[in-house]
């Protein structure tokens, strides 16, 4: 798959806001939907890109993303009473 800023067509440096990739993706659905004339493919990689730059955008680790590590919780040490 391709970087989900070249698909749903984003400068590479700019920050990108979920309103503006929910609006290009629904401009880009509107071109290549399989019910308007478009291909099953264009539109499958169309949607894989929304899904992944809201991930990025949130943070989220997709299963696609598997190699990226979450960081690690660190558990907090009761602390003791002294009498």
């Amino acid at each position: 798959m391709m970087d989900w800023r070249a698909i749903l067509d984003f400068d590479l440096f700019r920050t990108v806001t979920a309103e503006e990739i929910i609006a290009r993706h629904r401009t880009l659905a509107k071109q290549h939907h399989p019910d308007l004339g478009g291909s099953v493919g264009a539109m499958q990689e169309i949607n894989a890109a929304k899904a992944a730059a809201l991930a990025e955008l949130n943070g989220v680790i997709t299963p696609s993303m598997q190699w990226v590590k979450a960081p690690k919780r660190r558990r907090r040490r009761k602390q003791r009473k002294y009498a």
